[in-house]
């Protein structure tokens, strides 16, 4: 895959649900106030960028060893995490008007542990009607919090992606919601 048909497949892929995001701000704020806040909007939100994120994680392994296919997302981030090791640490800031929260979504995934938000997305794909102890619906997950920390790792993975494989950074790949804080 060359530069041009990435950012056809990837960046606009991400720039449509970076927009339907900014669009669901108008009724619900970007502020961990409204972290628990869940909506059949975020349901769909979430299920596409998680499975944007398999995608892309998918493609970032073929990048980096063309044979090896892994399965699930613990196994593809932490390939990708084998290699850039910094990017775990990496952080994404939402920018104004947003209040500025800080998130590093890639923290958590170690070995075959997934970060909080993608088991969440697990659990709000496969198993949405079941409860919880406490009585919270899976479909709940479907939170603005676990939305974001999504969103942060689709758009971290994606400029990854193209400042080591295809170039210049600064170009097309300026995120509406998100500064990124290069934490070494």
């Amino acid at each position: 895959m060359n530069r041009s048909d990435f950012i056809k497949v990837y960046w606009t892929q991400y720039k449509l649900l970076e927009k339907r995001m900014i669009e669901l701000s108008d009724y619900v704020s970007i502020t961990p106030k409204n972290y628990s806040t869940f909506s059949h909007q975020f349901i769909s939100m979430y299920l596409n960028i998680c499975s944007e994120i398999d995608s892309v994680a998918e493609e970032f392994c073929s990048l980096l060893e063309a044979d090896a296919k892994p399965f699930g997302i613990s196994n593809k981030i932490n390939k990708i995490l084998d290699k850039y090791s910094k990017l775990k640490n990496w952080k994404c800031v939402t920018k104004f008007p947003f209040d500025s929260i800080h998130i590093v979504p890639f923290a958590k995934f170690n070995d075959n542990i997934s970060a909080d938000w993608w088991q969440a997305y697990n659990k709000v794909k496969h198993f949405r009607t079941e409860q919880s102890e406490g009585g919270q619906y899976n479909y709940e997950l479907a939170n603005l919090k676990n939305i974001l920390y999504s969103l942060a790792a689709l758009y971290l993975l994606i400029y990854k992606i193209n400042a080591e494989f295809y170039g210049d950074v600064e170009l097309d790949m300026r995120s509406s919601i998100f500064d990124i804080d290069f934490i070494e």
